[in-house]
C-alpha cells in the first residue's frame, strides 16, 4: 500500500514519496490575461522514478489558440475542436493527483498558476498542498547547464529526449 489511511497505524509499512510530475501546454502565458490550457499531463512516479499512474489529454480552452503559439507547441484549433474541456477532465485528474507527495515542474511558478486557474475556474480547491520542486531552479542553482532551458539541462544531464519537444508529455 502507498499510504497510511486515516489515523490507523503503520505496522512496518513504508510511507513512501510520490511525485506528480506536471507539464501545461496553454494558449499563451498568462491565466490572469485570459489564457488555458490546451493539454496537460501528469506523470506520477514513486521514489524509485518508477511510474505509478499518468495522465495525459488534450484540453478544449473554450477559446482559440493563437497562431503563433501553435508554431510553438503545434497544436492547433482543429486539434483541440472536439478535445474535453477541463472540468470534463477534473476527475481523472484529481484521481491521478490522489496521494502525491510532491508536485514537479520545468518552471512550476508557469505550471502551478495555469493549473490553480483552470481549477479555480471549475470551482474546484487544489487537491493538497504539495512539496513543490521546480527542476528549473534546481538546475540553475547547481549550474547544470549553459541555461535552464529543459532541453539543454536534458541535454547536459545525459537524459534522452524526444525531437517533439513543447508537447506536455514529452516535455
Amino acid at each position: 500500500s502507498l499510504r497510511n489511511p486515516g489515523n490507523c497505524d503503520s505496522y512496518g509499512e513504508t510511507i513512501v514519496s510520490l511525485f506528480a510530475v506536471l507539464d501545461v501546454e496553454t494558449t499563451g502565458l498568462s491565466p490572469a490575461q485570459g489564457d488555458r490550457v490546451v493539454e496537460i499531463a501528469v506523470v506520477v512516479l514513486d521514489e524509485h522514478f518508477q511510474v505509478v499512474r499518468m495522465f495525459d489529454s488534450l484540453v478544449h480552452p473554450q477559446r482559440s489558440i493563437p497562431s503563433h503559439v501553435t508554431q510553438i507547441h503545434g497544436i492547433s484549433n482543429q486539434a483541440i475542436r472536439k478535445a474535453p474541456t477541463f472540468a470534463d477532465l477534473l476527475p481523472d485528474l484529481m484521481d491521478c493527483f490522489s496521494d502525491a507527495t510532491h508536485l514537479v515542474a520545468h518552471n512550476i511558478s508557469f505550471d502551478l498558476g495555469f493549473l490553480q486557474s483552470e481549477l479555480s475556474e471549475c470551482g474546484a480547491p487544489m487537491p493538497r498542498t504539495f512539496g513543490r520542486l521546480c527542476t528549473m531552479q534546481m538546475a540553475r542553482r547547481k549550474r547544470i547547464a549553459r541555461d535552464a532551458k529543459l532541453s539543454t539541462v536534458a541535454s547536459a544531464l545525459r537524459i534522452p529526449t524526444i525531437a517533439e519537444a513543447h508537447r506536455a508529455i514529452v516535455d
